[in-house]
């Protein structure tokens, strides 16, 4: 009776040390999926009086459905000395390596103060973002500032705070999304605040320090006007061009009417017999169809004359 109660010990013991081992491995594995999805925010000292952070991140081509502003699916995970870990996995999106710089993001506390929105990759998984200290003009409202993040390890121009013309006409920010370039962010003012003298008179200081051509500028605006499916797109591409001082590229002058005419050869209208370039009407060889005939006839008068000596000597042997 004791060995059959041991062995039933013994058994349940080993069923529970396999159950332990199968939660531990489980759990090490899901800290690993974690961790390959994780960004981190590093909280300023100055941010004071807050319980919670949030991570709000979105596709710049507005794909995808994201979690709502500040929702649970966006609270961070606090790792202690200021430091929050946020897995993206919760926005049930995946960040596609192939989109390349097409994700902005922006971390807030529950007081309302948050960060400027800042463009990452899926190369930004496992960086931290933090405060740079410097406050940028709010490109939605001028009259409100915005706190300026960018990422520890990804420090050049392709990463960071969004690039953005401002309402005032100021530009903020250093990163454009994949795909943009400083002509489309001209293009996307100059749409937006068409109609509006104040906006579009600061549009020559605008080119010179984004350095972009007036006709680039132009194809972009009407690019995006086509796009939107706008009524009245054409007349807004004229007053585009008129603000860009972009000129219709003048018709080519055209002085000699020949050109326009076909050859007069009747030659041209007729498929040559073959590939000698030679003119006039020949044989394959080359050769003119009169010196063929007297050929001819030369050979037959020889042929004839050998005919005839030949006889004569036969004749005389006889």
């Amino acid at each position: 009776m004791f060995k059959k109660a041991l062995s039933l010990i013994i058994a349940v013991m080993m069923m529970a040390s396999v159950a332990v081992v199968g939660a531990s491995a489980a759990e090490t594995e899901a800290e690993a999926t974690a961790a390959a999805n994780t960004i981190y925010f590093q909280v300023p000292d100055d941010w004071n009086n807050y319980k919670s952070i949030f991570c709000h991140v979105w596709a710049i081509d507005g794909s995808g459905s994201w979690p709502a502003w500040q929702s649970k699916a966006e609270k961070c995970k606090d790792e202690g000395n200021k430091l929050f870990s946020y897995d993206l996995s919760k926005t049930k999106n995946e960040i596609d390596p192939a989109k390349g710089v097409g994700y902005a993001v922006i971390f807030s506390a529950n007081t309302g103060i948050q960060t400027y929105n800042a463009l990452m990759s899926a190369e930004c998984i496992g960086d931290t973002l933090y405060c740079t200290g410097n406050l940028l003009e709010n490109p939605e409202d001028d009259a409100k500032k915005a706190i300026e993040a960018t990422w520890k390890n990804h420090t050049d121009k392709k990463f960071g705070p969004e690039k953005k013309i401002a309402s005032s006409g100021s530009v903020v920010g250093t990163a454009l999304p994949e795909g943009s370039t400083d002509a489309t962010l001209l293009a996307t003012y100059i749409v937006q605040y068409l109609g509006d003298t104040t906006k579009t008179d600061k549009l020559p200081s605008l080119m010179k320090e984004l350095n972009v051509t007036p006709e680039d500028v132009y194809a972009e605006s009407a690019k995006r006007l086509d796009d939107n499916g706008d009524e009245k797109a054409e007349e807004k591409k004229a007053e585009i061009k008129k603000l860009l001082g972009v000129k219709d590229a003048p018709a080519t002058p055209n002085n000699n009417n020949n050109n326009n005419k076909p050859a007069n050869n009747d030659n041209n209208k007729k498929p040559s017999s073959n590939n000698n370039p030679t003119s006039g009407d020949t044989t394959n060889n080359g050769t003119a169809t009169g010196e063929s005939d007297t050929a001819l006839f030369i050979m037959a008068g020889l042929m004839i004359l050998a005919a005839g000596v030949m006889f004569a000597a036969r004749k005389r042997d006889n």
